[in-house]
């Protein structure tokens, strides 16, 4: 469930706990963005959410991180979540 709508996908085992994990965060920042932003819509919430991903891998490639696969598999997990909806 991502914002309330059910997204069935076909993972491998080994990638359902960052998926849930991933989903977790996503739906803790979709509840904040709509209760900060009453008047916006569900793809302005979406399109907000993505673009605190992307701040904060920019974020952590000015920081001199050399090590963001962590954030990238989140990353990646987003992406493949948002494509399935789509």
């Amino acid at each position: 469930m991502l914002a309330g709508r059910s997204f069935p996908l076909k993972v491998e085992a080994h990638k359902e706990a960052a998926i849930q994990k991933v989903v977790k965060d996503l739906n803790a920042k979709i509840n904040k963005f709509q209760i900060d932003y009453t008047s916006a819509n569900k793809e302005d919430i979406l399109s907000m959410v993505l673009l605190t991903y992307a701040v904060e891998l920019q974020e952590l490639s000015a920081g001199g991180q050399s090590d963001l696969s962590a954030f990238n598999d989140d990353l990646t997990e987003v992406d493949e979540i948002l494509e399935a909806a789509i």
